[in-house]
């Protein structure tokens, strides 16, 4: 695993990264909340 002080440098070093790495986040969270939604609302 590594450190939060090295993974938030490179972040400053890295700003697409960290907005690629926003977006993937923000991505898999839809998906998941998605699939575990119950389906019986509708």
């Amino acid at each position: 695993m590594i450190p939060m002080q090295h993974l938030m440098h490179w972040l400053t070093q890295n700003p697409l990264g960290a907005a690629t790495l926003l977006y993937m986040a923000s991505v898999a969270g839809v998906l998941i909340y998605a699939y575990f939604e119950p389906r019986d609302q509708y």
